[in-house]
């Protein structure tokens, strides 16, 4: 699907029409010379919550973002309906959002915040026909909105998620035949031990037969039966061991890349909040 059809679906979907271009533009007067102040709020809001402060870390960065939604809404509510160009905006917000790991909670917080402000300016200067028009038009404008940003901020995010799956299993499919390997030749490894540690009692009865008695020459090689016996045994145990941890990484690495794939598959399957955005257009419809 083109951009233009998918943005003209959406619109028409939340019936955003040239009635509601002509609902802002009569409102246009009661609305502009409060935006700065309300944006202002906003950011004193963001600002005195850690969770949304942390994003700005000096006032140029305040300054900046303010500036730059004082015009998004601008944009949004007095420019006519929206077309491909701003469409392209929103989208890099979502983009944007996600690349500093700004979550949605906020995101929407934020939309929330501005038009419970709006609805109390306009019930405090209008008459409840404006109200009620001026309202049911912000709340399309809004929604078409967010359903543009958080669009690219989810295909972001599941690109994220896309290349993190990707890695994963180049990861266990180069490292896993090579555990595997390495796990199979330390279990041969600790049993040819197995097999010379074997080697290494017999010697030792066959010295006890042919020296029963304790002489120099005797002891010599029981010291040395008893000290080969000893590291055959260490090397033979130690072989083991790192079999099964090396079966315990591959397992590891496995059970990572599955994990990674059915939280990617998950991601699809719910979409970019498809089920939300619907509940929310029939609500505020």
């Amino acid at each position: 699907m083109s951009t233009e059809s998918k943005i003209g679906e959406r619109l028409q979907f939340l019936q955003m029409d040239e009635a509601v271009v002509t609902a802002l533009e009569d409102a246009r007067e009661l609305i502009e010379p409060k935006l700065e102040g309300l944006i202002d709020d906003f950011y004193r809001h963001v600002l005195a919550t850690p969770a949304t402060h942390q994003f700005f870390p000096d006032d140029t960065s305040v300054d900046r973002a303010r500036r730059a939604q004082i015009e998004h809404w601008r944009d949004l509510l007095f420019s006519g309906i929206p077309g491909e160009s701003y469409y392209r905006r929103a989208q890099r917000i979502g983009l944007a959002h996600e690349a500093i790991g700004l979550t949605m909670s906020p995101y929407l917080a934020g939309y929330c915040f501005v038009l419970n402000h709006f609805a109390q300016d306009l019930a405090n200067t209008a008459d409840p026909a404006t109200v009620t028009r001026t309202l049911q038009a912000l709340q399309k404008a809004a929604f078409f909105d967010m359903d543009c940003v958080i669009e690219s901020y989810l295909e972001s995010k599941n690109n994220a998620l896309r290349r993190i799956l990707q890695h994963s299993e180049q990861f266990a499919n180069s490292v896993e035949p090579l555990e595997e390997e390495a796990a199979s030749q330390c279990h041969h490894l600790a049993q040819h031990c197995a097999r010379i540690a074997e080697q290494f009692r017999d010697l030792q009865h066959r010295i006890d037969e042919a020296a029963p008695l304790p002489d120099a020459g005797g002891n010599d090689l029981r010291d040395f039966a008893r000290h080969g016996l000893e590291q055959i045994e260490t090397l033979s145990r130690r072989a083991n061991q790192l079999a099964d941890r090396l079966d315990r990484i591959t397992e590891t690495a496995r059970a990572r890349r599955d994990a990674h794939k059915l939280h990617y598959l998950g991601q699809q399957k719910q979409g970019p909040l498809a089920g939300l955005i619907d509940r929310l257009r029939n609500l505020f419809r």
